[in-house]
């Protein structure tokens, strides 16, 4: 098999659709190796290193994702502590600089607590991710 009958692939790449072409790549590896005339020890080795590669990008993947979770964690937790400025607003005649201020800040804590849900949501649907809590599990 040469290089040119094989999707090349970017491994920086995070997006759907890289995962998805490497999931396509392994796949067709494995369909031309399997149906080679390879005798059965070496297809069998062949099988198990397609399989731990699969586990290894799975877990890559997977590191990724509770990364960016975490990214949007140490963001939020950052924003909060520029909210300092709120709590001395009282309802007599307040800033609107200040309340802009805020304003953009909750913007921000709110975009960046939707990203991070939507990294962990992607994890747990992931084809092969993490599989969800049993009901009453927490």
């Amino acid at each position: 098999m040469t290089r040119d009958t094989l999707t090349v692939i970017d491994n920086t790449s995070p997006t759907a659709g890289h995962r998805r072409g490497l999931r396509e790549a392994i796949g067709q590896v494995r369909t031309v190796v399997m149906n080679t005339a390879l005798d059965c020890a070496c297809r069998e080795k062949v099988e198990s290193a397609l399989t731990r590669m699969e586990q290894m990008e799975r877990r890559k993947e997977q590191k990724r994702l509770l990364t960016a979770a975490h990214d949007q964690q140490h963001k939020i937790a950052a924003l909060l502590g520029l909210l300092y400025d709120f709590d001395t607003i009282t309802g007599a005649d307040p800033d609107p600089s200040l309340l802009a201020e805020a304003s953009l800040l909750f913007d921000d804590i709110a975009a960046a607590a939707a990203d991070g849900a939507a990294r962990l949501r992607e994890l747990l649907n992931a084809e092969d991710g993490i599989a969800p809590p049993a009901s009453g599990e927490a």
